[in-house]
């Protein structure tokens, strides 16, 4: 069916005129769309496009697909709203609410950190603004690094909930090192190894998951709550920072401790700013992250 049609192209491209009636006899009714080189063109694909299906699965194009794999690229095209609402409903699980709850909690983290970084630096280290940007930007680099030669390694290996667990792991580890770091060395470390290779596996973690997690007629409504849940928490991020920074400008608790040289029990008392309690602030988010996925079933 595609022969003359191809022929029909290649001699146009070579400016070779054909005599009407062969073409009509060759192309029927349809010689008149081949006036304009374009609707030849598109006219063949779209013929070969109905000829020639090809599965499509988790990203990957099969030339010789599985029943499964049939099964999925036969499905009627979904239209309205109603139809799509319908086949996520029949396809979601509490696993995929458990990322969209995972994606809003740390698109609010990442955004508060994003919004405090600076000014942590400044505040708690007397780096000047070139010298913490310099830090934040050396910091992206490594989790973009990371990311490249680590982080899709490790999903691929060890699966979506272990990755996300060690992702996250490494996060809280790294937000609880910094409620305490009194040195630049300490901050240094932290941002470009822990925080950048928490924050590389976890990304493209959420991302694998919602894939997974659905089949393709319903990832539309699937990633758009997913990206709706990122977009709210980062709306959210703003507010939260105001609230902290107002509400404890200083929090302090008092501890006892006992004086090695006089043997007795002194009350002392820790103070932290409002930068190091939003550094808590994320940590705790983590461990209610950390718990979410302990309910995350790989099968």
């Amino acid at each position: 069916d595609d022969q003359p049609l191809l022929d029909a192209m290649m001699m146009q491209a070579e400016g070779v005129d054909q005599p009407a009636n062969d073409q009509s006899k060759m192309m029927g009714e349809e010689v008149d769309i081949f006036d304009d080189p374009m609707n030849l063109e598109e006219e063949f694909r779209r013929k070969r496009r109905k000829k020639v299906k090809k599965a499509r699965i988790c990203g990957n194009w099969s030339k010789n697909p599985t029943e499964a794999e049939r099964a999925e690229s036969e499905i009627i095209a979904i239209k309205t709203r109603e139809e799509i609402n319908s086949v996520f409903k029949e396809q979601q699980t509490l696993e995929l609410w458990i990322i969209f709850v995972i994606k809003f909690l740390t698109s609010l983290i990442f955004l508060i950190d994003d919004l405090t970084f600076l000014l942590y630096c400044e505040y708690e280290y007397h780096m000047s603004q070139s010298e913490a940007g310099l830090l934040f930007c050396f910091s992206a680099l490594c989790l973009f690094t990371y990311g490249l030669f680590i982080a899709g390694f490790l999903i691929d290996k060890a699966g979506i909930k272990i990755s996300l667990m060690i992702g996250l792991s490494l996060y809280a580890f790294g937000k609880f090192v910094l409620i305490f770091a009194d040195t630049r060395e300490q901050l240094i470390i932290m941002m470009v190894t822990i925080l950048p290779l928490g924050i590389s596996i976890i990304f493209p973690s959420l991302v694998l998951a919602v894939k997974r997690l659905c089949k393709e007629n319903a990832r539309p409504q699937a990633y758009s709550i997913f990206y709706a849940a990122m977009i709210l928490g980062a709306v959210f991020g703003g507010p939260v920072v105001d609230i902290i920074r107002h509400n404890f400008k200083q929090t302090s608790f008092a501890y006892a401790h006992k004086n090695q040289e006089t043997g007795r029990e002194e009350e002392r008392e820790q103070e932290f700013s409002a930068w190091r309690t939003i550094c808590f602030f994320g940590l705790v988010l983590n461990l209610i992250m950390i718990i979410l996925l302990c309910f995350y079933d790989s099968q």
